[in-house]
């Protein structure tokens, strides 16, 4: 038999083609994340700024819930009674991001205040002002993964990557079973700047906050607006 005029080995190349393509395209596992976020920054003025903070992560397919790791009582009804915050006002550290992908595989975000249970959406000329740079990947991995791609991978660390590009130095230990990264770091030569995330897994929430939200006023990010 000629095997050029058989179909079946085209056929089953195409099948394998067709079953990896949709293997990538399964959804990350579901995770619930804890991220620690530290910024150091020395101006040349010789002031040396420090910034650390704190998010919880909870993926699930479809959608990412980030919220801010905030002190008890930071957000409570006689603070707010103290700070006039009757006043027409949004905390973007304190709101909630909620992400979701619409029908046409875009990236959505709304912003959750949960102390006045209110959901705002944002349009997406506005996702630069609420953190959000408008990659799924980017929300759902909290780096993507096709970065990896970009950089070298260190020499007797498994799964740890560097890149170097003019005085900036990026190094990524990434965690493949849970598709995230354990640790991103960044730093340029002279030591001015270096930033830090960590991240580890933690314990699913007792409720999950997004099955909470029926209730909740609907705004548009615009009603913020002065």
């Amino acid at each position: 038999m000629n095997m050029s005029n058989n179909p079946l080995p085209r056929l089953g190349g195409l099948l394998a083609a067709a079953f990896c393509s949709l293997a990538a395209a399964a959804p990350a596992p579901d995770v619930n994340l804890l991220v620690e976020h530290e910024i150091t920054e020395k101006t040349s003025d010789g002031v040396t700024r420090q910034l650390h903070y704190a998010e919880r992560v909870y993926r699930r397919a479809g959608l990412v819930w980030i919220e801010r790791v905030l002190p008890p009582g930071a957000h409570d009804a006689a603070e707010h009674a103290h700070g006039d915050h009757e006043h027409k006002h949004l905390d973007l550290a304190a709101a909630a991001k909620l992400i979701t992908l619409d029908a046409d595989k875009l990236a959505r975000i709304k912003l959750v205040n949960t102390h006045d249970k209110v959901v705002i959406n944002v349009p997406s000329a506005e996702y630069g002002n609420v953190g959000f740079d408008g990659s799924w990947e980017n929300a759902v991995h909290l780096l993507d993964p096709k970065q990896l791609k970009t950089m070298q991978p260190i020499a007797g660390k498994a799964q740890n990557y560097q890149l170097k590009r003019a005085d900036t130095t990026v190094r990524v230990a990434w965690d493949a079973a849970g598709e995230f990264p354990r640790q991103v770091e960044s730093g340029n030569a002279s030591g001015t700047r270096h930033k830090l995330m960590r991240v580890r897994q933690t314990s699913a929430p007792a409720t999950t906050p997004w099955t909470t939200l029926q209730g909740y006023a609907q705004k548009e990010y615009s009603d913020y607006l002065d």
